[in-house]
């Protein structure tokens, strides 16, 4: 998940009473919940990033290390204290397990993958319900209130202006701060924290039962469209699928046979709104080269769905290679490579 989401999750824990009343504790929670991704360095290293983000950081292994750091940080020597570590460090792989980029928890034992396959990894809902439990539960302050307008005014340029947006999610958008202001200016959850908290986190976890829900119909669909039409000899060997942005009704279903990635938008209990065909085209030879490179090597450590174009620009043959999860119009991304094949 973004960054922004995993620091509300802290902020919104820090409004409990167990964490409340100490700075020092609600910093220690914005800042564990946040370290996992010291591994964004690497960003300016694409080969590196794709190979390690979501690597030992996120794992087991990596979370005791920060742990320690951040006890030794922070001088933590009073239960609260660890607990806000804790807590704050566990919060972000759990975030992060339920969207399709995944996490590794085992390293550096186990490379696997595990999936969540619910959440979109910006999810203005949750951005709302986070931030409500933040806005709402316990006292008011001045240096709060401004934190809480910049957060807002932040969140609201991005849903009023990104292109996954529509004028329906701006207006519940628009009507969810609407609401919580109201709530905020009239005390509500002001003298019962815990339990604006728990209202706000129940709200979430029903949204994330929702889109599990929603999501699993949406890729038993999904599978239904698609195993008719496969061609004799292909049959599914994996299946994935991960809700549009803020639309938890439509989804995208990706299904990999031996040959193919199959890529199908739809609306859940509608027609499918495309359905598109990704040959795999491992058995060329030029991509079979291509994947000896180490670039290539470590971008499969992280590729899901795995496909190859092989492609020719000015006199020159490259073969580019993408994860079907974030391919959009065969732009090369951050999650693709591209190698050279010949003169």
């Amino acid at each position: 998940m973004d960054n922004l989401t995993h620091t509300l999750a802290a902020t919104a824990l820090a409004k409990t009473r167990w964490f409340s009343g100490s700075p020092r504790v609600a910093a220690a929670l914005v800042v564990a919940a946040n370290a996992p991704d010291v591994d964004g360095v690497l960003r300016f290293w694409p080969d590196l990033f794709r190979e390690q983000h979501r690597g030992v950081s996120h794992s087991i292994v990596g979370l005791v290390v920060e742990a320690a750091a951040l006890a030794v940080m922070f001088a933590a020597r009073d239960a609260r204290l660890l607990t806000a570590i804790v807590v704050g460090l566990a919060s972000h792989p759990a975030l992060d397990f339920l969207n399709t980029y995944g996490i590794r928890p085992w390293l550096p034992f186990d490379g696997r993958w595990i999936y969540g396959d619910t959440l979109f990894v910006v999810d203005p809902w949750i951005w709302l319900l986070l931030g409500g439990a933040t806005a709402l539960a316990g006292p008011r302050t001045r240096w709060g209130s401004a934190t809480l307008t910049a957060a807002l005014g932040l969140t609201s340029w991005v849903v009023f202006t990104n292109e996954r947006s529509s004028p329906t999610i701006a207006r519940i958008w628009a009507a969810g701060v609407l609401v919580l202001a109201v709530a905020r200016a009239t005390d509500v959850g002001r003298a019962r924290p815990d339990a604006c908290i728990a209202v706000f986190l129940s709200a979430l976890a029903l949204y994330v039962a929702a889109l599990a829900g929603l999501g699993a119909r949406a890729e038993r669909e999904g599978v239904e469209a698609i195993r008719p039409l496969l061609p004799p000899g292909e049959t599914v060997v994996a299946t994935s699928r991960s809700p549009e942005a803020a639309r938890p009704f439509e989804w995208t279903v990706l299904v990999e046979t031996e040959r193919a990635v199959y890529r199908r938008m739809a609306r859940v209990g509608s027609d499918p709104t495309s359905l598109v065909r990704y040959e795999k085209n491992f058995d060329d030879p030029l991509v079979a080269r291509a994947l000896l490179d180490p670039k290539a090597r470590r971008w499969r450590s992280f590729a899901r769905y795995p496909i190859a174009f092989v492609r020719e620009e000015g006199g020159r043959r490259y073969v580019d290679l993408f994860d079907a999860r974030y391919l959009v119009s065969g732009v090369p991304q951050l999650f693709s490579v591209r190698i050279p094949v010949s003169p």
